[in-house]
């Protein structure tokens, strides 16, 4: 008798464990599995911490794109007059440069949390006449005009992270 509890208990045992496996629908190789699912799943093989970032987190993340949130494209520099009172923000920036790519998620999250703010991001390698216009020497370099015409420029990201003391920059700049 005791033979056949213990053979119960490990077969439950097996079940148990083995549900967590065939459950997901995010298995590499799943052809019903969303790209966002999947690129989930590569960066956790890649060594990502689930716990920071959930699923739904990434495609909520995907899919929105706050208004006041402006990449330049082509040499528009239009996108740098801000209206009267109002707060811009330009992040000039490269694609190769590490700690532009640390500081980008900030500038991100604050164009989601202050929307009355003007945020424009720009790719100093595609858009040097903008960077010429602001004597753009170095990247990162962030430039905060505050609602009454000053600007101040930040050149690499000591002061601006963590992010809540970009927070701050932003926040003094439209009172």
């Amino acid at each position: 008798m005791k033979m056949k509890k213990l053979a119960y208990i490990f077969a439950a045992a097996a079940i148990v464990f083995a549900l967590p496996a065939c459950s997901g629908s995010a298995q590499k190789g799943d052809s019903n599995a969303t790209e966002t699912e999947k690129q989930f799943e590569e960066d956790i093989d890649d060594g990502a911490d689930p716990q920071t970032r959930t699923l739904a987190d990434k495609a909520t993340e995907a899919k929105t794109t706050p208004d006041n949130l402006i990449e330049l494209k082509g040499d528009d520099l239009s996108q740098f007059t801000p209206e009267k009172g109002q707060v811009l923000a330009i992040d000039f920036g490269a694609t190769w440069c590490g700690p532009c790519q640390k500081f980008h998620p900030t500038f991100d999250e604050a164009a989601a949390k202050y929307p009355a703010v003007k945020f424009v991001y720009v790719d100093v390698d595609e858009n040097e006449k903008a960077a010429e216009k602001y004597n753009v020497e170095a990247v990162p370099t962030i430039i905060v005009i505050d609602k009454n015409g000053k600007e101040t420029r930040y050149t690499g990201i000591d002061e601006l992270l963590p992010s809540d003391k970009f927070f701050t920059i932003i926040e003094n700049a439209s009172k």
